[in-house]
C-alpha cells in the first residue's frame, strides 16, 4: 500500500522559491514596539530553512506572519507565489505547523487528537500513517496527560502533518527535550525533507541548526544580520578570528556569540 505521506499534489521544484519575504515590518501599537524592521529572505522548496535569534529578536513574529497568524505593518510575504489577503484558503491547504506553546485537552486520546485535526482537511493522511511515521502506534489509546514531553511533541507534529502539507513551520519544536529525544526529532525532520517537504525552523540549539538547516538567517533587534548556509556563515564571520579556549573548528554558536554578544540561552 502506498502511503499518502509519500504522494501529494505536485511539489514545487526543489530549489525554486516557496516563500518570499520582502521588507517585512511589524510594529505593535501597544508600547509602539518595532518587532521586525525590514526583514527580507527567500526559502527554497525542499530545504530546511532556519531563523535564529535571541529572545525578542523578531523571529517568532516573522514566523507567525508567514503562517498568516499575524498581520505585517508593511512589507509582503508570498507563499507559493500567493499572499494571504487574496489566497488564504489556498495557502492553508498546503501548510502545517506547530507553535512554541501547544495545548490540547489533556483527556483526549492520541488518536482523538489526530482525528480532530484530520477533520479539517479534504485529503488528509490516515491516522495509522501518522502513528507509524512518528512511532506512536503503542500510544494510540493513551490520554495526552499521560504522555512524556517528547511523546506529546510528536503528537503535535502529527497534527501538523496530517493534512499532507508541502510546507511545515516548526517554532522551537525541541525546546525542553532531552538530547536523545531531540535527536529523534531530527531524524523525523530529515525524513520529511528527504520526501520533498519544505521546513522552516526556529531553534535555540546551534547544533540543531547546523544538523538540519540548508540555509538560515540570523536576526537581531528586528533585522537580518547574517544569511546563508551554516558553513558559509561560519567561514565568513569567523575567518581570522581567534577562538576561545583550545584551538578548534568554529561553530554556529561562535558566530552567534560574535554577532550578538551573547548566546541563545542567555
Amino acid at each position: 500500500m502506498t502511503s499518502k505521506l509519500d504522494i501529494h499534489s505536485p511539489l514545487p521544484q526543489v530549489g525554486s522559491p516557496i516563500i518570499e519575504v520582502q521588507d517585512l515590518h511589524k510594529t505593535y501599537r501597544k508600547g509602539n514596539i518595532q518587532a521586525v524592521k525590514g526583514i527580507s529572505f527567500q526559502v527554497k522548496a525542499g530545504t530546511c530553512f532556519g531563523i535564529l535569534g535571541p529572545n525578542g529578536a523578531g523571529k517568532s513574529t516573522t514566523l507567525e506572519i508567514m503562517q498568516g497568524l499575524n498581520a505585517p505593518t508593511s512589507g509582503k510575504v508570498k507563499i507559493f507565489g500567493m499572499e494571504y489577503g487574496n489566497h488564504e484558503k489556498a495557502i492553508r491547504k498546503r501548510i502545517g505547523g506547530i507553535l512554541q506553546e501547544n495545548h490540547l485537552y489533556s483527556k483526549l486520546l492520541v488518536c482523538e487528537a489526530l482525528e480532530l485535526f484530520q477533520s479539517f482537511y479534504e485529503n488528509p493522511a490516515t491516522i495509522d500513517e501518522i502513528l507509524t511515521e512518528l512511532e506512536l502506534q503503542d500510544l494510540k489509546k493513551r490520554p495526552l496527560r499521560q504522555l512524556s514531553g517528547g511523546q506529546r511533541q510528536r503528537v503535535f507534529i502529527g497534527t501538523a502533518l496530517i493534512g499532507n502539507p508541502e510546507l511545515v513551520f516548526l517554532d522551537e519544536p525541541t525546546t525542553g527535550l532531552d538530547p536523545s529525544t531531540r535527536q529523534d526529532f531530527w531524524k523525523i525532520m530529515i525524513r520529511l525533507k528527504n520526501r520533498g517537504k519544505t521546513l522552516v525552523l526556529t531553534t535555540h540549539y546551534m547544533e540543531e541548526a547546523e544538523a538540519l538547516c540548508d540555509e538560515l538567517v540570523i536576526v537581531n533587534q528586528g533585522i537580518v544580520i547574517e544569511k546563508g548556509s551554516p558553513d558559509a556563515i561560519i567561514e565568513r564571520v569567523m575567518k581570522g578570528r581567534e577562538l576561545p579556549a583550545r584551538p578548534r573548528l568554529a561553530t554556529l554558536n561562535d558566530v552567534f556569540l560574535t554577532l550578538t554578544g551573547h548566546t541563545l540561552e542567555s
